[in-house]
């Protein structure tokens, strides 16, 4: 999009429309029919005791997985009095103690986020090592650490709830199996057309099977000597197809859920019929567009909006519902996303919401300003000064024609060459999330408003976009044919205002003015400056400050809305990069 604010019309006209893209232009799982009931538990300290829980957990599992592996390298079975009735060699327990230490030293980091898979596969392993540890001698320590972190697992098993992808586990075990069957095809045939002299015995093939089966399941080969390069190789080969097979596993084993996109229509008319109840901002009308899912919370009093990119959910602003439940709904909202193994954030939250946020460790940096015009003001006062004076004469026969739904083919026919001509411009796009785009299903529900030149032809339009803001009114998409008079979309803009006033509105939404008032001033955040900086580099081209001066003309009030996430540096990177893709910018 173009970032410059010039007197040509299609400067002038693109950066309003690039400011709605941004906030005007405003503007998986998401049935829910199967959430958890949470019933009408409240914000409290519930999840900080649990955070700790799973810390001290995830900490004793790396510290007894460091254990065994230390144990497994020092212990020594050869004096137990089970040693000469295992059917293996003796250092098959010492292998196995060390790789029960490596899984559960690997499962501490996702049994700090909480994974329900890797609390089943500690447990599973934590009684295996036990029972393994029994065949040993002196090794009291182990024995007292792994019963002590199964005991702990045991008591905070509830608090590990957060659910990894069934289809990518299934999917990964399939293909799992499939590789350890083609690894021991490899290994036994491997061995039985190796020569004499590769390792100096001839192979038969129920040799070549046993010999692969012990070096798969870690029984050992320690007889074998590779006398050639072949033949090292051949083992070497073994070892990184096994490693390669133990991978699959783990990777496949932790995927967050994976995000699927469908909405009903029964869902969008129950949102459509609290937002006519509790709305009370311009961006609730984008919050029902098909582009998004729904999150009711149990009493369906409230919803939130919102879509997911990169394992991040992306919020449309702030949940929808009565004030006094909209803490419960919150709070069963952020449960329902972490259980899913999914990052989260809330663009453009009000400072209303703020407490709500923090109360549940969120942290909020401001992401630019919300436009709001005064119209009686702007009709009496702003529309004097040397932007707007002059552009009556200017326009003279020029008019603004409303024109509401159901629209006929031609009106669309029209609005849909202005729509093209405008998206061929440089810098020019369709985006999403906090705004619509042009598709005839969704232009034909929406008011349309059409400026005419003196012969009659509609060289630029917009379509009304209902605000929720008492007394408020805002469009949506506002576009121009490619070659129109300088200050278009000023008069435009100046005739609009006049017959919004007429109609008994108060107030027009200019929508967001991205990084107005962010990181510019001497006591700015580090976080503010920081993400002033991410989005220019992301948005390279684009003047911020162009747009913000543009607004400014009007006359209007500016209102403060924030970016809302949780974590640290990294995860803020990761939910500005998520909220990038899902709106297209």
């Amino acid at each position: 999009m173009s970032d410059k604010v010039t007197d040509q019309a299609h400067k002038d006209d693109h950066n309003v429309e690039a400011d709605h893209a941004d906030a005007t232009e405003h503007g998986n799982e998401p049935s829910h029919g199967n959430q958890p009931n949470r019933g009408n538990q409240l914000v409290s300290n519930e999840p900080l005791l649990q955070g700790l829980g799973v810390k001290l957990v995830a900490t004793c599992a790396a510290g007894v997985g460091l254990l065994d592996i230390w144990l497994g390298i020092k212990g020594d079975i050869s004096d137990s009095p089970f040693a000469s009735y295992l059917p293996f060699e003796s250092h098959l327990t010492k292998s196995l103690i060390i790789c029960f230490g490596l899984i559960l030293t690997y499962l501490a980091v996702n049994l700090s986020e909480r994974k329900r898979t890797a609390w089943f596969i500690a447990i599973t392993i934590t009684t295996l090592s036990l029972g393994t540890h029994l065949l040993h001698k002196d090794l009291g320590a182990g024995v007292w650490a792994l019963g002590g972190l199964a005991i702990l697992l045991f008591t905070l098993r509830s608090d590990f709830s957060v659910k990894s992808e069934s289809q990518s586990i299934a999917k990964g075990i399939y293909v799992s199996a499939g590789t350890v069957l083609l690894t021991l095809i490899y290994g036994t045939l491997g061995f039985f057309v190796m020569d004499k002299r590769d390792f100096g015995i001839d192979f038969s093939m129920a040799d070549s099977i046993k010999r692969t089966l012990d070096g798969f399941f870690l029984m050992g080969n320690s007889d074998l000597v590779p006398e050639t390069h072949h033949a090292k190789w051949f083992l070497k080969s073994l070892n990184v197809a096994g490693a390669t097979t133990i991978f699959l596993i783990v990777t496949s084993l932790f995927r967050p859920l994976k995000y699927h996109f469908d909405t009903q229509e029964k869902e969008r008319k129950l949102a459509l019929a609290i937002a006519e109840k509790n709305g009370r901002s311009s961006m609730d009308f984008y919050k029902m567009m098909p582009d998004k899912s729904l999150f009711f919370s149990q009493s369906k009093n409230c919803f939130v909006s919102y879509g997911v990119a990169n394992d991040v959910v992306v919020a449309l602003a702030d949940p929808v519902g009565p004030p006094d439940e909209l803490k419960v709904a919150l709070q069963e909202f952020v449960d329902w996303v972490t259980d899913s193994g999914w990052l989260l954030c809330f663009l453009q939250a009000e400072p209303e919401c703020l407490p709500l946020y923090k109360d549940l460790g969120f942290e909020e940096v401001k992401i630019g300003e919300e436009a709001r015009v005064d119209i009686n003001k702007f009709t009496t006062e702003t529309i004097k000064k040397k932007d707007f004076k002059g552009k009556e004469n200017k326009f003279k026969g020029f008019a603004l024609v409303r024109h509401d739904p159901p629209h006929s083919p031609e009106l669309m026919d029209t609005v849909e060459s202005i729509s093209d001509e405008w998206l061929a411009l440089p810098g020019r796009g369709e985006h999403n999330f906090t705004l619509g785009r042009f598709e005839r299903s969704y232009i034909q529900t929406t008011p349309l408003i059409c400026l005419n030149n003196a012969d009659g032809k509609s060289i630029a339009f917009v379509n009304e976009a209902k605000s929720y803001y008492p007394g408020e009114i805002t469009i949506d998409l506002m576009r121009h044919r490619n070659e129109v008079p300088s200050g278009t979309m000023d008069y435009l803009f100046l005739k609009l205002l006049q017959a919004y006033k007429e109609r008994g509105y108060q107030y027009f939404n200019l929508g967001l003015a991205a990084l107005s008032g962010v990181g510019d001033s001497p006591d700015a955040s580090l976080k503010e400056r920081a993400l002033y900086q991410l989005c220019e580099h992301l948005n390279k081209g684009f003047s911020y400050k162009g747009l913000q001066k543009y607004k400014q003309k009007f006359d209007p009030v500016w209102e403060s809305r924030y970016f809302v996430y949780r974590g640290g540096p990294a995860k803020l990177v990761k939910c500005v990069l998520a909220f990038k893709k899902v709106t297209g910018y």
